[in-house]
């Protein structure tokens, strides 16, 4: 376990660092009498954002369910992770693949699926006609496992940027007021000029 932690605190090129983050819930973990002590090294990780941080997120999201350990910030954490970044396509599918696995629990409180679907949805407008597609998509399955947040969909009031309540540079979802908002960004969208974007949005 001592050579693991050693090792984990030396410098890596970029690629050896995604390797280690890929494998080290399957590979380094399941060899370490505590593995929670890695919980230092994949709250760092995090910083790195993008796939990168996810990847730690992951790591961290093993040692919650597999190992017990606390980490109230989980979801502050992933909810700051969600940035344009997400959209490049070298790291699309492994980024959404991972959110998939983190939000999938019906158990999921209706403000935190709110905030995530009112940020992808706001992040959307910005994004590559591919990342947006992606996006609407996720944003229909959340609100589909979550019928709590309905009321984002229904809501007339707050519907463009300066009368929307939606406070989009809180960092903290419980504070981002989503729930108090409604997803106008959809009803743009479905004005795209990208054909798929526009057909996928209607269906909000």
């Amino acid at each position: 376990q001592r050579t693991w932690l050693a090792l984990l605190r030396s410098p890596f090129p970029d690629d050896i660092y995604r390797k280690i983050l890929v494998r080290a819930h399957a590979d380094v973990m399941p060899h370490m009498p505590s593995p929670v002590t890695l919980s230092d090294f994949f709250t760092a990780s995090i910083d790195r954002g993008g796939l990168d941080g996810m990847l730690a997120l992951n790591g961290i999201f093993h040692l919650m369910t597999k190992h017990q350990l606390e980490y109230p910030k989980f979801y502050d954490r992933l909810y700051g992770l969600l940035d344009s970044s997400c959209f490049r396509a070298a790291n699309r599918r492994g980024f959404f693949e991972l959110l998939d696995v983190f939000l999938k629990s019906p158990a999921l409180p209706a403000y935190l699926a709110g905030a995530f679907i009112k940020r992808l949805s706001r992040l959307a407008i910005h994004a590559p006609p591919a990342g947006a597609v992606l996006a609407v998509a996720y944003c229909h399955n959340l609100l589909r496992r979550h019928p709590g947040c309905g009321v984002m969909v229904h809501r007339e009031n707050g519907k463009c940027t300066e009368s929307d309540p939606f406070v989009a540079d809180e960092p903290d979802p419980a504070s981002c007021r989503a729930l108090e908002s409604s997803i106008w960004e959809m009803e743009a969208m479905s004005r795209h000029y990208h054909a798929q974007v526009s057909k996928f949005s209607e269906v909000l």
